[in-house]
């Protein structure tokens, strides 16, 4: 039975909305969005940073493919800051061919952009991001789990 109270419940429930597109490889990808790239909880683990620490974020523009990767932790004056590198894909390789090389990507596979970038190097934007200073639009998103290559 659904009386008038519980019905109207329903309707006030936050919708998610998930695009998908295909990326350059034709392959399926999420919609590039804040929603997709922020951050899921208050908790620590729940966090883009943290989330990155076991899988590594591909994304793209039209034309070209971009990885986010952790580097690792420094510790400097009992504090913990985390490094990243940004790195354009020199070839659009399909999921498979990727994973066969290893994620992330081998150095030789990448012009890094920008070395040892902290979080705060990163802007996120609802159709772009940000880094150092620059600007790239993105259109499409994938996190990948680290593993090794099979080469």
């Amino acid at each position: 039975m659904s009386t008038r109270s519980t019905a109207g419940a329903s309707r006030n429930k936050p919708v998610t909305e998930v695009t998908v597109l295909y990326n350059l490889c034709n392959e399926p990808w999420l919609k590039y969005s804040m929603s997709s790239i922020c951050d899921r909880g208050l908790k620590s683990s729940q966090w883009t940073s943290s989330r990155l620490r076991e899988e590594v974020l591909y994304l793209e523009t039209s034309r070209q493919r971009y990885e986010l990767a952790y580097t690792g932790t420094s510790s400097t004056d009992g504090t913990q800051v985390d490094y990243y590198t940004f790195g354009e894909c020199k070839q659009i390789l399909p999921v498979v061919g990727m994973r066969q090389l290893g994620v992330p990507l081998p150095t030789n596979e990448l012009n890094i952009l920008e070395y040892n970038l902290t979080w705060d190097d990163i802007q996120w934007a609802n159709m772009s991001m940000t880094v150092r200073g620059k600007q790239y639009k993105m259109l499409r998103m994938h996190f990948m789990p680290r593993c090794k290559g099979s080469q």
